[in-house]
């Protein structure tokens, strides 16, 4: 957890998609050269959860997430995005 998010916080944001905090546990991952990534355990569930610190703007996420679920569609070897529970779409 960065230090600037409160545990509260941290646990609120897991809770959104069905993630126990206290059965989770958080790894960064290095490497990263806009924005912070960690690997994030549950129990046999992983999920790469990134923190946008540069990429802001609606338009350059939306165009990232479409482009790695075009990738993993194409037999790419990466992780798709996960969709919150307040997620409609």
């Amino acid at each position: 957890m960065n230090t600037t998010e409160s545990a509260a916080g941290w646990s609120r944001f897991l809770a959104e998609w069905g993630v126990d905090s206290a059965l989770a546990h958080r790894e960064l991952l290095t490497g990263g050269l806009i924005n912070e990534n960690s690997l994030l355990t549950e129990g046999d569930r992983r999920f790469v959860v990134r923190r946008y610190q540069r990429t802001r703007e609606p338009d350059d996420i939306a165009y990232e997430l479409l482009a790695v679920e075009f990738l993993r569609a194409a037999g790419f070897p990466t992780a798709g995005p996960a969709r919150s529970r307040a997620c409609t779409a």
